[in-house]
């Protein structure tokens, strides 16, 4: 590593980089699109859509307008043409004209309005993503890489490129539809993508070096941006359509790789490295194909896909916990077997949240809540565990963390999901029928009224 005050990676510019970098990303995930007026429509002349000249009757306009009746608009306005450019009936004419502008600006309007408002009303976004990348890893990493020496030439190639990462998205987007979709998608692209050039750097070379590293980090961060707004683009994803593609892709990089740690446990170093890591680049495209069909059978928001995300966390947590109980993490054999276990936790976490979160249709602020109430239960709880009492391990703070997680979660979910108990009994209504049913009745004999009996109807 260079050794110079002035460099950035050493002084207070790295740190107002960083900064400003977080601050971009926390606008672009405010950013609202504007409202695009529908612009009126100017009628057409009459030389402009008469077909041809013909003598103009009562039985003319009378066609037009039982064709409007039928619904044929554009037939319509061919026979209105013709009698607003017959000159035999001025009065008649006059009136054609009327009648054709109004259809012509109603059609168009109703074309336009087809149309989303803001084509581009997650560009604020992508360009707030690539500009941080610019900042963070293409402006810091370029110099490390290229192993330049002068002080000079590196603040002046930092500065070139982060402000690069901005100039060159803006003029490409500037006249191309930009959605929340697309801007969602590149965003995963960008981080997930310089995590993914980290991992194929461990599973091509035993022992990658920082420049090796840091340059597949930064061309796979680039190129996965790059294909996931192209991506999102032609799939014309949503914004929960993009989110769950990229909870998908994760949550497969996971998953797959500690299940791979537990089977090459035995073989240790370099093998078990690449094994892990390679599994985990296959389990990320294998997450995103299953996200990529599981968005065709449930259309998510977003924020039903990060009440997903945030359920896999909680159900990997609890496996954790559940390893430490068993006691696997003080045992040299049985610390194989801990990533496999908060796996299974995790999916069963995603399987409950699926199920909880069906139909519920989370808004952004409300999935943010549960992640929120999560995350503060979970750090209150072994907070006041650690105010209590020292205790030995790890078990009292963990299973403190557990159930806070899970009671923050549990209230944050039924403050805002819809009436959980009204769909239970919906679901229990249609599984039950037929069945029967126990009730008590009253029971009665010769001397009057004897007590309750237990009965059951059929």
């Amino acid at each position: 590593m260079k050794s110079s005050s002035l460099r950035w990676q050493n002084g207070a510019g790295r740190t107002v980089c960083y900064l400003l970098a977080a601050g971009l990303l926390l606008a672009a995930s405010v950013a609202a699109a504007e409202e695009r007026p529908v612009p009126a429509a100017e009628a057409l002349t009459p030389s402009e859509v008469a077909g041809s000249a013909g003598p103009v009757t009562q039985d003319k306009f009378d066609v037009a307008v039982r064709l409007l009746v039928e619904g044929e608009i554009v037939k319509a306005e061919e026979v209105l043409g013709e009698l607003a450019a017959d000159p035999g009936d001025p009065q008649r004419a006059a009136q054609a004209r009327n009648l054709l502008g109004r259809l012509q600006r109603a059609r168009l309007a109703k074309e336009q309005a087809a149309v989303p408002s803001d084509r581009q009303e997650g560009r604020t976004a992508l360009l707030a993503t690539s500009t941080a990348a610019g900042l963070i890893l293409y402006g810091a990493g370029i110099p490390e890489i290229l192993d330049i020496e002068d002080d000079r030439a590196t603040i002046g190639l930092f500065m070139v490129t982060a402000g690069a990462s901005f100039l060159v998205p803006y003029f490409v987007t500037a006249d191309a539809p930009v959605s929340w979709g697309m801007a969602n998608l590149a965003f995963s692209g960008a981080t997930r993508g310089a995590a993914h050039g980290a991992l194929l750097a461990l599973a091509l070379t035993d022992n990658p070096t920082t420049d090796q590293s840091i340059g597949s980090a930064m061309a796979l961060s680039a190129a996965e941006m790059v294909a996931a707004t192209w991506y999102g683009h032609s799939a014309g994803l949503s914004a929960g359509d993009a989110h769950l593609l990229g909870v998908g892709a994760d949550f497969g990089a996971v998953w797959l790789a500690g299940y791979a740690a537990t089977a090459s446990w035995e073989a240790g170093g370099n093998q078990t490295q690449h094994t892990v890591t390679g599994t985990a680049l296959a389990g990320a495209a294998l997450g995103f194909a299953a996200g990529e069909f599981y968005r065709d059978e449930r259309q998510m928001t977003w924020g039903d896909a990060e009440f997903l995300r945030m359920s896999g966390l909680v159900g990997g947590f609890a496996g954790v916990t559940l390893s430490d109980w068993l006691g696997l993490m003080d045992s040299q054999t049985g610390e194989r077997y801990i990533s496999s276990i908060a796996v299974t936790g995790s999916i069963a976490g995603v399987v409950l949240g699926d199920f909880l979160g069906h139909d519920q249709d989370f808004s952004v602020g409300q999935s943010l809540l549960v992640d929120l109430g999560t995350v503060t239960g979970g750090l209150l709880a072994a907070g006041l565990t650690y105010l209590i009492g020292d205790f030995d391990g790890t078990t009292p703070y963990l299973t403190a963390g557990l159930l806070g997680s899970a009671t923050g979660y549990g209230l944050s979910y039924f403050t805002h999901a819809k009436p959980i108990v009204k769909r239970t009994a919906g679901w229990l209504e249609r599984h039950l029928q037929g069945l029967p049913v126990p009730q008590l009745s009253p029971w009665a004999g010769q001397d009057g009224a004897r007590g309750l009996a237990l009965a059951a109807t059929f």
